[in-house]
């Protein structure tokens, strides 16, 4: 008898084993705009859960994610999207313009604000400007171009750059 109960609880488990695995679906994509043309190195994120992966340069990705989920699709000057996951296992995405980014601004500590309501100069570095020199790294394109940035260039394995803090 104590046979078969060990043996009816090792079924059980192996069993909703199995049920909590086939919950989730391997999801394959590609992420496009309203041209078609393909959005290079989004985002894609698992709503609720710290699990998300990043399209590749033609666009396409894959995740893990469990059927019933919602997928956050974003990219820079795009809106975000959900996506709700259901049987299908390929999904084509398309990303509407969002036409709102006009100029980034940086400032410390992460705050965000207009260039007008700062209460200090600021500079402005166009991509014009950015990409008139090729280089390898756009970073190193910003050395003479902002007054106090001091830009390192390495010349070790990897060809990194720093930006070392004041």
């Amino acid at each position: 008898m104590g046979k078969n109960k060990s043996l009816i609880v090792l079924l059980l488990l192996l069993f909703s084993t199995g049920i909590s695995l086939a919950q989730n679906s391997f999801i394959r994509g590609s992420i496009t705009d309203s041209k078609g043309k393909a959005i290079p190195f989004a985002s894609v994120q698992l709503k609720g859960s710290g699990k998300g992966t990043a399209a590749d340069e033609k666009g396409n990705f894959s995740i893990e994610a469990p059927v019933g989920g919602t997928l956050i699709i974003s990219a820079t000057s795009y809106e975000s999207q959900e996506i709700l996951i259901g049987s299908a296992e390929s999904l084509s995405i398309g990303l509407k313009d969002a036409n709102s980014l006009k100029e980034v601004v940086v400032t410390a500590l992460g705050i965000k604000r207009t260039r007008s309501s700062l209460p200090y100069a600021t500079q402005q570095v166009s991509a014009v400007e950015l990409n008139r020199t090729p280089n390898t790294n756009f970073i190193n394109n910003l050395s003479g171009k902002v007054a106090g940035l001091q830009i390192t260039a390495s010349n070790a394995l990897g060809g990194s750059s720093n930006v070392p803090n004041p």
